[in-house]
């Protein structure tokens, strides 16, 4: 399969297809949903130290300051993701390397779901958000991260919502959940 028919995302990169088109490229690497989730984990758990301002962020090395500067890019180039990506993989020893299973998407020796994948992504993205709001840096939105927070739909009446099935016969109605909203009298007795 040529580089010209495949497509995939990585992380919020400002050119996927050159990114791509390097990954296809190199010889000694894992398939795509192994090397990225590992990557993900391994970049979420430095974002973690990062985060955490403890004295263990200067046991950072050179590798896991460079992640963490690939990161607060919004969105990465691609040039600074492929250099990334390059030096994660000559740490974790290329295809006879070990593989970070256990974080944000959790494999074994099964390929982890594209889903998976997606969800891990997207909470990445929505802690290092999180993390550049909290310091009040507006450049880095939290484009990834489609949930609206509970506070912006207090507002909200339930709805009827239709769903058709994959013939488009039977349409199913319910009611979505009023998130917010006036207490019962029961509720202010319990409170």
């Amino acid at each position: 399969m040529s580089s010209t028919t495949l497509q995939y995302n990585w992380l919020w990169c400002d050119d996927n297809q050159k990114v791509t088109e390097w990954f296809l490229s190199e010889p000694d690497i894992h398939e795509y949903a192994l090397f990225y989730s590992s990557f993900i984990n391994h970049a979420n758990r430095t974002w973690s130290i990062f985060a955490d301002k403890a004295p263990r962020v200067k046991k950072l090395q050179r590798l896991e300051l460079f992640i963490i500067e690939c990161l607060c890019k919004n969105p990465i180039p691609a040039d600074m993701l492929i250099e990334a990506f390059k030096k994660y993989n000559k740490y974790i020893g290329g295809t006879r390397g070990n593989l970070k299973g256990k974080g944000l998407i959790k494999f074994g020796d099964d390929t982890p779901e594209m889903r998976a994948i997606k969800d891990g992504k997207k909470e990445l993205h929505h802690q290092i958000a999180t993390y550049h709001k909290k310091h009040g840096d507006t450049r880095f939105e939290d484009t990834e991260n489609e949930n609206t927070e509970d506070g912006e739909m207090k507002d909200v009446e339930a709805q009827p919502t239709e769903i058709v099935d994959e013939n488009g016969e039977r349409p199913i109605t319910f009611e979505l959940a009023i998130v917010g909203g006036k207490k019962n009298d029961e509720d202010q007795d319990m409170a």
